[in-house]
């Protein structure tokens, strides 16, 4: 069995765990661009939006814009981002609540992924060992 070193155990560790990991109004702000594709999961107002996939077409700092084609016409809508309180963000999954009821959840297909923060430790250590350093 060949040793792991430290980085790629984490690294590996980081890469299974995120999909469960709870994520910050802030972060889902990060991931909400311009060109992600949205599935909306529930949409307890109009049913019939469900399982429907968006592009994001706007993003502003109280709202994303979406737009996607139904019955053969482009149509663009906007969620207007609630309070930090109301939204769960755990996964690729987010959730918006009012007074504690779920109304909207979504999927996020395609975020842009983020490399992971050990990267550059790794190349760091990797500098310090070819010298002899450590």
């Amino acid at each position: 069995m060949q040793q792991m070193n430290i980085f790629d155990y984490l690294n590996e560790n980081i890469n299974n765990n995120s999909a469960a990991v709870k994520k910050s109004f802030a972060q889902l702000k990060r991931d909400l661009q311009i060109g992600v594709h949205v599935k909306t999961i529930t949409n307890i107002y109009k049913p019939e939006f469900n399982n429907e996939i968006r592009t994001i077409s706007k993003v502003q700092s109280n709202a994303v814009c979406f737009s996607c084609v139904r019955d053969n016409k482009q149509v663009n809508s906007c969620l207007w981002y609630p309070k930090a309180k109301d939204i769960e963000y755990i996964g690729n999954t987010f959730k918006i609540y009012d007074n504690g009821t779920m109304i909207f959840e979504y999927e996020i297909l395609d975020a842009i992924q983020e490399q992971p923060k050990t990267k550059g430790i790794q190349d760091l250590f990797n500098v310090l060992t070819a010298n002899g350093l450590m």
